[in-house]
């Protein structure tokens, strides 16, 4: 699970900066529990870029399903979000992005972490 901590804009400075659009949305967010473990630990920060919804690819994203937000780890198929736990503890969980269940949302791309 994670919680909104820091709203952050990439404004200008830097050559990360200089490839990014002026819209660019990052947000940190605080890791709380087991289901990601080992890649991430309860507490750990992680930093989300939140304008790459529109296509999204396979990696680590924050999703929002039901009254949960979590950090899991995303294959997208045939129009269907597939989401892994790295703690083999959690079962996946799959998602259709055609008909989403009420309250689901891709909230951003997890883009750095503490490991």
């Amino acid at each position: 699970m994670v919680r909104k901590q820091t709203t952050l804009r990439v404004i200008n400075g830097g050559e990360a900066a200089a490839a990014e659009s002026p819209a660019t949305r990052y947000v940190s967010m605080q890791v709380e529990g087991d289901s990601m473990e080992p890649t991430f630990h309860h507490g750990d920060l992680v930093l989300v870029r939140e304008d790459e919804r529109q296509a999204p690819t396979d990696g680590l994203w924050v999703l929002r399903w039901s009254d949960a937000v979590g950090v899991k780890r995303c294959a997208f198929r045939d129009g269907t979000v597939l989401a892994f736990s790295d703690n083999e503890r959690y079962a996946p969980m799959a998602f259709d992005l055609a008909d989403p269940p009420h309250g689901f949302e891709l909230v951003g791309r997890v883009v750095a972490g503490p490991r």
